[in-house]
């Protein structure tokens, strides 16, 4: 309902028909109400891609929580944002010409330290083993790899295809140094038979540089 202030040539506050009146800066000011638009709210076409491509992110990012903060820190520090949204920016990029999110594209950490060379992953009868070649050369001059770098691997259980439903990533934030050249990644039985994506890379040992990833490929437990 709306109110006449000041008789029948004044301004009105409140709601009549789809006007809206209020006093604003000394004057009476009259819009209108937003229209109840359901194509808006189911929006455009391309608006519902991007609005799954951003909830397929987020339920990667989930899962990966663990790891963000140590895998984009560097980076959120360089550019003033959240390690999440420097997580997110990544990922978003991580799709198919046909938008399927690509695990191969996908990252658990971005950065300029150099990553494992030559990396290799086993299967055991408990767990992953991963090796690479123990060296420690600078790539370039933003890069300066320390013999205390340490190695992060993430395994990512897909669940056999059934959604979220046992989906799960097992990992390790600071394992082996860069010297060693091996590390051991222990999975739980119950996954025997379930397919992992893996994801390797070094953070130094003050947390403060980070590898980008590198994406070993799929790998059954």
């Amino acid at each position: 309902m709306a109110i006449i202030r000041n008789g029948i040539q004044g301004g009105f506050s409140g709601t009549s028909g789809k006007l809206v009146g209020y006093y604003l800066r000394g004057q009476w000011v009259v819009r209108s109400l937003p229209q109840d638009n359901s194509k808006n709210k189911k929006g455009s076409a391309a608006q519902r891609l991007c609005r799954a491509k951003f909830t397929t992110v987020e339920r990667f990012l989930f899962h990966i929580a663990d790891f963000i903060d140590y895998g984009f820190g560097s980076e959120a520090r360089e550019r003033n944002i959240l390690a999440h949204n420097a997580a997110k920016s990544h990922n978003m990029k991580a799709f198919t010409a046909d938008h399927q999110f690509d695990y191969a594209q996908a990252k658990i950490s971005y950065g300029h330290l150099p990553g494992l060379p030559e990396p290799k992953i086993e299967s055991e009868a408990e767990g992953f083993r991963l090796r690479w070649k123990p060296e420690c050369q600078a790539e370039t001059e933003q890069s300066q790899p320390s013999v205390h770098d340490q190695v992060m691997i993430a395994a990512y259980d897909d669940g056999k295809g059934e959604k979220d439903k046992n989906n799960k990533v097992f990992g390790i934030r600071t394992g082996a140094k860069r010297q060693k050249g091996t590390d051991f990644l222990p999975i739980p039985d119950n996954r025997k038979g379930h397919t992992f994506h893996i994801w390797v890379a070094f953070v130094s040992d003050d947390r403060k540089q980070v590898s980008s990833s590198q994406y070993l490929g799929t790998y059954v437990f």
